[in-house]
Formats: C-alpha cells, structure tokens, sequence
C-alpha cells in the first residue's frame, strides 16, 4: 500500500482547494513550502489554524492522510448508482483497520464508518433513511471544508439521496459561492467535481418534484460551466439535467423523445460502458421506457 508523505498530502489538498501558500499567513510561505516538500516538521500548535483554512481538521489528519489515496478506488462502491456491498465492507475493514497506525479511531474515522453502516442498512432493508444525529455529524464536517474533491466528493455523492433536498443544497452552496468568488485560483477539477455534485441535487429536488430548486441548481450549473467551458461531460451532464427537468415537469411523448435521443448520443460522446451504465440508470428511475430508447438508436 502506498502512502504518501504528510507535507505532500497537505500540498494536494491544499492545490486542489485553491488555497494559496501567502494565504496561509499563520506559518509563513516559506516554512510552509518547506513543511510541503518534506524538509521540515512543524508543530501541531502552528498548524492547526492553517488546516483549518485548507479544510483540514487537525485532529484527523493521520487517517486522511493514510486513507485518501490508499483506498480511493472504493470509495466509488458507496454510491447508489454503483453500489457494491463487498466492496463496500472492504471499505469499512480498511478504515477501521487503519487505527493501528494511529492507535484509536479519530472523529472522521468513525463518522465516515457510521454513514457506512447507515448505508449498508438501508441498502439490505434494516434501514430507510439516515439518522438526524449523523446527518448533523456530516453536515458540519461538509461545513469545515472550502470545497469537495477526493473521497469527499464520493462520500456526498453517496449521501445526497439520503437526506432531504434542503439538507444537500445546504451543503453545496457554500462550495459554490467560494469557488465563484476566488475563481482565478480554482483548478478545473475543482468546478468540474462541484458541478457534478450541483447537478446530482438538482436531480434529487426533481425526483421529489421540487422543480423551484431544480431550476436554482441548474442557473448555478450554467455559471459554473462558464468557468470551464472546455470540460465537454459537465456541459453534456448539464444538457441531460435539463432535458430531466423538463421531462419531469412535463412528462409527455415530446420530451421523452427529446431525453431519449440525448442519452443515446452517450454512445457517440462517450465509451460504450458509461451509455450502458446510464442507459440502465434511466431505466430504473423510469424516465423512459426500453422501447423509447431503442427508437432514438
């Protein structure tokens, strides 16, 4: 299992996020740069603030560091849409495995395990929803960080179905706003993984026919394409959204037409995997019928 350095873990994080090193006034550029390349320690008393303004908590530092790029690759598994049980339980045994190495559970850790086992209730049918303590858990987590990417962008994309429309609108907007107000120093992942999570809320407030907020997710959508108008998935991920709304506000042989041609240009934009994978998806909610896709072919 690799592992990479702590200074190289917190240099990624705070790359991703669009921090700046002169942001950090708390430890100084050049210390920091140091700390980041591995060429000094720093004390846990002069870090802690400067975490705070990366989205780090301090406290759990350790198992972050040594689960975000070790056990990556199956944090996809918690997702409805690719939901795998024994991956899943995979998941949970490495995260509590991994307090060997730091010998206890940290508060993430055992955040992060709790929403597993909340899903994996509800999934084999011990379960319906998730408890309001650990939503209240999850959400000022979400709260301390500027913006979602790594395994927190799967972690939410696992959860948003679970709690109520308002709950994940609550947790993204903020994400929104700073990644809008410090544009020039957001990365095009950045936008990209955010918007992908804007649109999974507006799919979520469709689904519970709240098209008021559908409508709100999908103009905030558009500002955020503007920002990155060469990523071709968010803006077709955009157009099926779009297509969704209507269909769902209107669900006539028209836009149902409209939506079915839209995913089967999947085949044409994307590998034949992800129209197999979305196609099946659509099909679940049903938004079309087999018949309807097989017209558009």
């Amino acid at each position: 299992m690799t592992v990479e350095t702590m200074g190289g873990f917190v240099k990624r994080v705070r790359q991703e996020r669009g921090v700046r090193l002169t942001d950090l006034t708390d430890v100084g550029t050049s210390s920091m740069s140091r700390f980041e390349n591995d060429q000094i320690d720093l004390a846990g008393s002069r870090l802690l603030s400067t975490f705070g303004l990366i989205g780090i908590d301090y406290r759990d530092l350790n198992i972050r560091h040594i689960l975000t790029v070790a056990n990556e690759d199956d944090w996809q598994y918690l997702a409805t849409g690719t939901w795998n049980l024994a991956k899943v339980q995979t998941l949970r045994e490495s995260l509590v495995g991994a307090q060997h190495k730091i010998q206890n559970l940290s508060g993430y850790q055992r955040m992060v395990i709790a929403c597993i086992d909340e899903l994996i209730a509800i999934h084999t049918g011990e379960s319906n929803q998730f408890a309001p303590g650990l939503v209240s858990r999850v959400s000022q987590y979400f709260g301390q960080l500027s913006t979602f990417s790594g395994v927190d962008l799967f972690l939410i994309g696992a959860l948003i179905d679970r709690v109520s429309v308002e709950e994940s609108v609550s947790w993204i907007m903020p994400k929104v706003r700073k990644i809008v107000e410090r544009q020039a120093l957001m990365t095009d992942a950045d936008v990209r993984n955010n918007a992908s999570i804007v649109l999974m809320v507006a799919e979520q407030a469709g689904n519970e026919g709240q098209f008021t907020i559908m409508h709100r997710m999908l103009t905030v959508t558009k500002q955020l394409i503007a920002l990155v108008p060469e990523q071709v998935s968010v803006a077709y991920n955009f157009s099926v959204s779009v297509a969704l709304m209507n269909l769902l506000e209107h669900n006539n042989s028209t836009n149902r037409r409209v939506f079915a041609r839209i995913i089967d240009s999947t085949r044409v934009i994307f590998p034949r995997s992800y129209y197999e994978y979305l196609s099946k998806y659509v099909l679940e909610q049903g938004w079309v019928s087999q018949a309807e896709l097989e017209q558009a072919q």
